[in-house]
């Protein structure tokens, strides 16, 4: 129905039959002199100017009537990088292509459809192989790899599908797991039909956000804050950059608290260590203790575990931790169900109130609701990991699978420990077994004087599904605020690649490597430099350890009010908003109110979260 934009092609991309296949024609110099033609060949140029050459093959699809197939002849792209920076003068050289070969260009690149994947099309590519992607271009800039090697080291960068599933869920499902059985004893039974009313708007929201960046422009940089700029303008872009910083920093503060709180269960034996500190005086010589106390040793504990996995720079290298995070989380709901298997009829627990279960109650049904809200947010990561996939056009259908898994891991936990701790489950599903005496104290595991309780198998899983997800946390975050330096104009980038030579490496919505200005004279930022993201990942870090030190004890409170509105907003509100805004006049009217009721009720939930929070 709607179409990816197409990039322009200007006077000197026109096929010309005259031309020698080694010779490349010259682009004028800044003061309107003609330059004089480089040979492909040596690669010279006569001004002495230092030049960048990449290699694009491009092959050319098999004959229909006898099954040969034809290949187009390699052509070869000389860069130069000062002609490059000259304002408003294009490069000396450009790639051409032939008639045949620019109309399957464009067939290839129309074929991507808004409503079709989701994910943008499949590019400027040849129908015999997926050919070289903006980023691989940049990539074999460094010392001019071949082909293969450098889709092999790019390869190694982006994730698969498999891959996006798995990081999805680790960022999504975090401490709301822990969570379910308190929502469903807030609503009854019917809660999980709530659940799963729930699952379906927030999975709709996530798949207007992805469709919603199929409108931008091939050269404005894929970020959630960048749609706010292209939907809103400017205002609208620091509104959603702060939602999301305000959203995240508290999901990261709320993470550490609860991988330390659960490190702290699983080791009570942990001893407090005090080390003298001796100062002078007139007098004599005393001696003031510094002790660090358990809750003290966790954290730098903690951080010695986080520091390495938050420098990881992509999320295909995260896949480890993520399955770790994910396998966690399956194994919190299996020993949730191997609990009521062991005690079906809930004798071990004290509490009379484990064997009142209630269909439905009313009153509390919309608290129960916004807990689902909360627990299946996280949109504002969503255009990170689209942008680090190696199919982009899948993204849609992994969305697809990753909600449908939640949904699953979510109502088996909620089920199950309504099932059997009943009324009595606390907010957090851990306090429920810490307090259930005789269940708590199940012996899962001896070995010689060691043992593993119920309890502390259930403290460590949850540390380490928390912990699984602060590295993610942190990679957006970081990825936001590197993103918007690159715009200001910052030097957070590694290599630099011209419009013109972004459009030979065939420049599309949704490519790892966008641009990041719409001015054909300024050079187009490829990714951010190492040492940027370590510092800027260390530094979120450090701000998020910092926060939740100093707020520990009322974190919760804020980040109940705080977090919760901005969940809401940035992942049910904002999506619809944003679509609205580009599509309104291209859907239906049936659609149209669909919409607008989708973005009613998002900020009426968003609203009633607050005064829940806030007066109850």
């Amino acid at each position: 129905m709607f179409r990816e934009p197409l990039l322009p092609r200007t006077r000197d991309q026109e096929p010309r039959t005259n031309r020698a296949p080694n010779q490349q024609s010259a682009a004028p110099l800044p003061g309107g002199e003609p330059a004089p033609a480089t040979s492909a060949a040596t690669g010279a140029d006569p001004h002495g100017r230092p030049e960048l050459r990449v290699k694009l093959t491009i092959s050319g699809s098999a004959a229909a009537t006898s099954g040969a197939r034809a290949s187009v002849d390699s052509a070869n792209v000389a860069i130069s990088e000062e002609s490059c920076l000259c304002a408003g003068a294009d490069p000396p050289s450009r790639r051409r292509s032939s008639g045949r070969e620019r109309g399957e260009q464009e067939g290839a690149g129309r074929r991507g459809r808004w409503g079709s994947g989701g994910g943008g099309g499949e590019g400027l590519r040849s129908p015999r192989s997926p050919g070289l992607s903006k980023q691989q271009v940049l990539v074999g800039f460094d010392a001019g790899k071949a082909e293969g090697e450098v889709e092999a080291e790019v390869s190694a960068h982006l994730q698969t599908d498999f891959q996006t599933v798995l990081n999805t869920i680790n960022l999504f499902v975090g401490a709301g797991l822990l969570s379910m059985g308190y929502a469903v004893m807030l609503g009854g039974w019917l809660s999980l039909l709530v659940l799963a009313l729930c699952t379906t708007l927030f999975c709709t929201t996530a798949r207007l956000l992805c469709r919603a960046f199929d409108a931008l422009p091939p050269s404005t940089l894929p970020s959630y804050p960048s749609l706010a700029l292209f939907a809103f303008g400017p205002p609208g872009e620091w509104v959603v950059m702060l939602a999301v910083l305000f959203e995240f920093w508290g999901a990261l503060g709320m993470c550490l608290i609860i991988v330390w709180q659960s490190a702290l269960i699983f080791l009570p034996s942990l001893p407090t260590l005090c080390l003298p500190l001796f100062h002078a005086s007139s007098s004599a010589t005393a001696s003031a203790p510094l002790c660090l106390y358990p809750r003290h040793l966790v954290m730098v504990g903690s951080l010695a575990l986080v520091i390495p996995t938050v420098l990881v720079r992509s999320f295909a290298r995260l896949t480890n931790v993520a399955l770790s995070g994910v396998a966690s989380s399956t194994l919190l709901c299996s020993v949730m169900m191997g609990t009521w298997a062991s005690d079906p009829s809930s004798a071990l627990l004290p509490d009379s109130r484990a064997h009142h279960h209630s269909p439905v109650s009313w009153a509390h049904l919309p608290m129960a609701a916004g807990i689902f809200m909360v627990s299946l947010s996280g949109h504002a990561g969503l255009p990170s990991l689209r942008r680090s996939m190696q199919t982009p056009q899948h993204f849609e259908r992994c969305i697809n699978i990753t909600f449908t898994c939640m949904f699953l891991l979510y109502a088996t936990m909620g089920g199950f420990a309504y099932l059997y701790f009943g009324d009595s489950v606390r907010v957090l599903v851990t306090a429920s077994l810490d307090e259930a005496g005789a269940a708590a104290g199940i012996t899962l595991l001896r070995w010689g004087s060691l043992s593993l309780s119920l309890s502390a198998l259930l403290s460590l899983l949850v540390a380490a599904s928390v912990y699984s997800t602060i590295p993610a946390l942190v990679y957006v975050m970081s990825e936001l605020i590197l993103d918007l330096s690159a715009r200001l104009g910052l030097p957070v980038s590694s290599h630099k690649l011209t419009p013109a030579a972004a459009a030979a490496a065939g420049a599309r919505p949704g490519d790892h490597n966008p641009t990041t200005s719409h001015s054909s004279a300024q050079p187009v930022p490829h990714r951010h430099s190492a040492i940027a993201e370590g510092i800027t990942r260390l530094a979120v870090t450090f701000i998020g350890y910092t926060t939740a030190y100093l707020t520990y004890d009322i974190l919760d409170r804020v980040e109940s009010v705080v977090g919760g509105v901005c969940s809401v907003g940035v992942s049910m509100v904002l999506p619809a908003v944003i679509f609205d805004r580009i599509y309104s006049h291209q859907l239906s009217l049936i659609r149209l109110i669909l919409l607008r009721g989708l973005i009613t009720f998002g900020i009426v939930a968003a609203c009633g979260i607050a005064y829940i929070n806030i007066f109850r």
